[in-house]
């Protein structure tokens, strides 16, 4: 896996100036932004998206037939991949928390520690998401029939919210009273039930996509 790891962070290094253009386009945001939110979760969820270049990469030029003829397992390729998408995805957390110290510092913003914390952790909880449905369709569909998957998944997923909020409209009206008991929750609790939620979201998707990659012959 430490092979694989670095690799991805070669490319990465390869593909400075996308990194260097979604870090100035955060900072375009935390600095005409009325609040830290937007430009750190902006930022965060554009490398979440950009980490899995990397699977892309892997496809090209019929590599994947090579790569899996190394002595590793395929699941641990998988589990590379989140692991690297995730750490990615904090080390954009660092250069945003980093950038939005100097600014303030510098008297160009006036964000509070906290609207910071709850930037960063909702920026990493969108990160997460992405990267639990992109990789399975990545690994599993292949580069060019993804983008017809990952269309086909936000048609059935409106097609979804069509029809729950048509036929089970009038059953709705208790949502707004059960999200205002969420707000009520104390930070611990609120951590807590984001951080179970994303851990089985990011489980299942490891699942999935490990045996969804046992079956592929390249």
């Amino acid at each position: 896996m430490k092979g694989l790891l670095v690799k991805d962070f070669r490319y990465i290094l390869s593909q400075k100036s996308s990194f260097i253009i979604f870090v100035a386009l955060g900072l375009f945001f935390l600095l005409t932004g009325e609040e830290v939110g937007f430009g750190v979760m902006y930022a965060m969820l554009m490398m979440s998206i950009f980490s899995t270049n990397s699977i892309a990469l892997d496809s090209h030029e019929n590599g994947m037939a090579f790569l899996l003829t190394l002595p590793f397992k395929r699941k641990y390729y998988v589990l590379e991949k989140y692991l690297f998408s995730f750490v990615i995805i904090m080390l954009m957390g660092v250069v945003m928390a980093v950038l939005t110290f100097v600014c303030n510092a510098l008297g160009f913003t006036a964000f509070t520690a906290e609207a910071f914390k709850e930037a960063l952790l909702v920026g990493i909880a969108f990160g997460m998401v992405m990267i639990s449905l992109m990789i399975p369709v990545l690994v599993i569909f292949g580069v060019e029939k993804s983008r017809v998957a990952i269309v086909v998944i936000m048609g059935i997923s409106f097609a979804l919210y069509y029809v729950i909020t048509t036929v089970f409209g009038d059953r709705l009206d208790s949502v707004p009273q059960f999200l205002m008991k969420l707000d009520s929750l104390s930070n611990l609790q609120t951590f807590l039930l984001v951080g179970g939620i994303l851990l089985v979201l990011v489980t299942v998707s490891i699942l999935i996509t490990i045996k969804g990659l046992d079956k592929k012959e390249y």
